[in-house]
């Protein structure tokens, strides 16, 4: 009786996802569960046993599919999970003030394109006024004016 109980009890374990469901295990469950009906079923002198036996073999073809079944429901309740907790991460992270990996990637992408533009601006800047430098003739030298002398009278007061 006490491996009936630890059998359900890996059901139960199973059907709720509180364990990682793999095939193996899901399989392991399943045949636990068949083995026990079998082997009441089994039993000789009882009524009825050849039916139990019956009952048994299409009740594990039956089982495999809820075994099957088992691994697709709890495949699915982790996804689940792993979205939410995912999801949560993400918000947590936001009131926090951080960026997700991918933003922060496409940041310095974007950098990166402005700063190479502005090195070929500042580099055609410096080409047109080199070019414009070349091509303007040299100003000619202003002449110089003479400075007017101005005679100033002794002052006679004195």
């Amino acid at each position: 009786m006490a491996d009936v109980l630890e059998a359900l009890r890996g059901y139960v374990q199973l059907a709720t996802g509180l364990t990682e469901v793999t095939v193996a295990k899901a399989r392991e469950v399943v045949s636990s569960l068949v083995n026990q009906g079998l082997e009441m079923s089994g039993a000789t002198g009882v009524p009825g046993a050849e039916h139990a036996a019956g009952a048994a073999k299409a009740a594990a073809t039956q089982v495999q599919g809820l075994a099957d079944e088992l691994v697709e429901t709890a495949h699915q309740n982790r996804e689940l999970l792993v979205g939410l907790v995912r999801t949560e991460v993400e918000r947590a992270a936001g009131r926090m003030g951080y960026v997700r990996e991918e933003e922060l990637a496409a940041v310095r992408k974007h950098v990166s394109r402005l700063e190479d533009q502005l090195a070929q601006v500042r580099a055609d800047v410096a080409s047109n006024a080199a070019a414009a430098a070349a091509a303007a003739p040299a100003p000619e030298p202003k002449p110089r004016q003479k400075k007017k002398k101005v005679a100033v009278a002794p002052d006679t007061d004195a």
